[in-house]
């Protein structure tokens, strides 16, 4: 009786187990290479030895989140400019398409400054139905006011985003 007892507490733990391997694999696509909400610490260090650390958010620069909407929903949201890149989180979502997939959002992003296009360095592949990540973009200043552009992306031929 008790082997039987056993083979069933086993058999139990193993299918919880596999539901939260399931389950987590399922929600891989909540968040890709969210490396641009980071807090900086500058430490100083004054005369008598003492430290004092502020945190600094490098990713305010005033650069408000944009909305297009339609059958595909997309925000885009300026964090921060650092070494020559322009980092962009990116979401869309969308319950009525079914292949994202089939986008590649590095062909079909530019952004415009100063009479210069340019693509993204990377970009998020999509899949599913909810996707976020960050667009890279090497750019040689930090833009003041741009554009970036979303061409043929569903049911609109082109999402313009400013700021």
């Amino acid at each position: 009786m008790g082997v039987k007892m056993n083979k069933k507490i086993v058999l139990i733990l193993m299918l919880t187990f596999v539901v939260f391997v399931i389950v987590g694999c399922s929600s891989t696509n909540e968040k890709i290479n969210d490396q641009s909400n980071q807090d900086v610490k500058t430490t100083t260090v004054d005369s008598t030895g003492a430290t004092t650390s502020i945190a600094e958010d490098v990713t305010d620069k005033g650069w408000d989140t944009e909305f297009s909407s339609g059958e595909v929903a997309v925000d885009l949201t300026p964090k921060k400019y650092a070494e020559g890149k322009l980092f962009v989180q990116i979401g869309i979502s969308t319950h009525t398409v079914n292949d994202l997939d089939s986008y590649n959002l590095k062909e079909i992003i530019e952004l415009r400054y100063k009479d210069r296009i340019y693509n993204p360095l990377e970009a998020p592949s999509l899949s599913g139905h909810h996707n976020n990540g960050e667009l890279i973009f090497e750019i040689e200043e930090e833009p003041a006011q741009f554009t970036i552009l979303i061409n043929g992306l569903h049911d609109l031929a082109v999402r313009e985003f400013s700021w």
